[in-house]
């Protein structure tokens, strides 16, 4: 019976050696270059898409080469938001993906990219003095009973519709910019 206890121990302590040298190994904290191959815009992608990555230098590990230069990788859309009305920008943000090894093995990464379009805030701005104006203008013409007046205060008073539908600019990740994917 102490035979086979002893045995179970050995074996146990065997595996818990093996595990943790696997544990070791799999959490080497690795800073990998990265680059898009394409140009990206909040246009062309859905949330989740897939982006192709190019590894950008070879990467060794004990010596041993891990990543080899133009190795192949793809990064997730993680968040999306097109450019919209009221001069809201887009915006793109990007969080993990994967990248393959030299010996075809895919392994998990993160990265942090984000990028976002310009406000227009020039929307709500220009609509509220406009507004003002066509107001202005309205009330002098109504008061002073000249009809050009009134029809060129209605002409203002519309204006302000045309800067609500006013668009913010997309957001773009350009295909040369260089990143720095970690191991996950």
């Amino acid at each position: 019976m102490k035979r086979i206890i002893n045995i179970a121990l050995i074996i146990i302590l065997i595996a818990q050696t093996f595990a943790s040298q696997a544990q070791a190994e799999s959490k080497i904290d690795l800073a990998i270059p990265v680059r898009f191959l394409e140009e990206i815009d909040t246009r062309s992608i859905e949330k989740g898409n897939a982006i192709p990555l190019e590894i950008t230098q070879d990467i060794y590990v004990d010596g041993k080469l891990l990543f080899k230069q133009g190795g192949a990788g793809y990064a997730e859309i993680a968040e999306l938001r097109r450019a919209g009305f009221f001069g809201r920008a887009g915006k793109i943000s990007i969080n993990s993906g994967k990248l393959t090894d030299i010996k075809g093995v895919s392994h998990n990464i993160s990265l942090s990219s984000n990028a976002s379009g310009d406000h227009r805030l020039s929307a709500i701005g220009g609509s509220l003095a406009t507004a003002g104006i066509a107001y202005e203008l309205a009330e002098a013409a109504i008061l002073g009973q000249e009809a050009t007046g009134i029809i060129f205060a209605l002409g203002f008073a519309f204006l302000p519709i045309a800067f609500l539908f006013r668009r913010g600019n997309e957001a773009k990740l350009s295909n040369g910019k260089i990143m720095f994917a970690r191991l996950t």
